[in-house]
């Protein structure tokens, strides 16, 4: 068992979500440039005789509760973050990042394992040189491919090739836990304005909680080299075991890969600032040492980050945009299939200046983090 030390720095702002949406005057609020979110059990604890209904019956928010000198006790706070959203009326919403109970935010150890799962099936697939992949086209009862399952038959070629299970996955060699929380006094969050850009009208903005640039998590990767040793015969693994020796070099040829075609986008639609990031972080790869390798994690990592779909033909690409629907308008009526001569993917979530929250310039990408890897001393193989 080999044990590694991570580090890994954020290079542009993370966002990865809980699946909760926060509310203007329920649960945040916003005052001089800062977003306040409401502790409600202790503002509807403190201020229990002005919890009264109205004419109508309607009880007024939390916020409404609170005086302009409430907002210098913390104690009717959970954290106050700098930035505010796209907009202060009352219907505004905020994106909530994954947090532990004392509501400090870490990256799941799920996450990082699925980008570096996601590297290795793209390294593996461009390296068998063949464009025609196994693409799962399974339909469900009403009829329709399910997208879900699309990468399936790869996934079981890759690291499942003896037996279609989880414990005949490659990948059970490789654990990586949950990070460390950020604790609340290294500032740990902020709120970021987001859009969706594809060189027309962008998007309605989406507000977003993220961890900032330069913040460093700590976290381990445990390598089962017995598993690995035992099994890759029996398990078909073959020379694939000797992935995780050479895990940053496989991951810095995807993230190479996916730069250029972000750089590409970028130039097309004639996006200067993500495209001056895209550059800085081609750049900064060829000066890493060989511990180190590029990631993009979370919610903006879109389909060139979290497929391999890059590796399809043209015709192949087509063929799984119309099967699965990739691209359909929301809200098409009837049957569609999509224009071969348009882009795919056409848009990108990119992120604004703080002090520019309205703008209609995308500023930068999301998501990019430096992983360094310290084997410990101890550890056996």
């Amino acid at each position: 068992m080999t044990v590694y030390d991570v580090t890994v720095r954020t290079l542009t702002p993370l966002h990865i979500g809980d699946g909760n949406e926060l509310r203007q005057g329920f649960d945040f609020a916003v005052r001089n440039g800062r977003t306040y979110r409401l502790d409600e059990d202790v503002i509807l604890r403190e201020k229990e005789a002005q919890v009264k209904p109205d004419a109508k019956g309607g009880y007024p928010l939390p916020e409404r509760l609170l005086t302009d000198a409430d907002f210098q006790n913390r104690v009717f706070f959970r954290y106050v973050l700098p930035g505010v959203p796209h907009s202060e009326e009352m219907d505004t919403r905020i994106r909530s990042i994954i947090k532990d109970i004392h509501d400090c935010p870490y990256i799941p150890g799920s996450s990082a394992k699925g980008a570096i799962r996601t590297a290795l099936l793209y390294s593996a697939s461009k390296h068998s040189g063949s464009t025609q992949l196994p693409i799962n086209y399974q339909k469900n009862q009403r009829g329709r491919y399910i997208k879900e399952k699309a990468a399936s038959n790869l996934e079981k070629a890759v690291f499942r090739p003896a037996k279609d299970t989880a414990n005949h996955d490659l990948l059970r060699a490789l654990q990586v836990a949950d990070s460390t929380p950020l604790s609340h006094a290294d500032s740990p969050l902020a709120i970021v304005v987001v859009r969706v850009f594809s060189g027309e009208e962008p998007q309605t903005p989406i507000s977003i909680e993220a961890i900032p640039q330069g913040k460093l998590l700590r976290t381990t990767i445990h390598v089962d080299h017995r598993l690995l040793r035992d099994h890759a015969q029996k398990f078909e693994w073959g020379e694939r075991t000797d992935w995780f020796v050479h895990l940053p070099k496989l991951a810095n040829a995807w993230a190479q890969d996916h730069l250029e075609r972000e750089i590409a986008f970028a130039e097309r639609g004639e996006f200067a600032s993500p495209l001056q990031t895209y550059k800085q972080l081609l750049d900064y790869q060829t000066k890493l040492r060989s511990t180190q390798f590029l990631l993009q994690i979370g919610w903006a990592s879109g389909w060139e980050g979290m497929t391999i779909g890059a590796l399809l033909s043209a015709k192949e690409q087509l063929n799984v945009r119309d099967r699965f629907q990739l691209g359909r308008p929301p809200g098409w009526k009837g049957e569609w299939h999509p224009d071969p001569n348009q882009p795919f993917p056409k848009s990108r979530r990119y992120r604004l200046r703080s002090d520019q929250v309205d703008s209609d310039l995308p500023f930068g990408p999301l998501g990019w983090v430096l992983v360094e890897l310290q084997a410990r001393k101890e550890s056996n193989p």
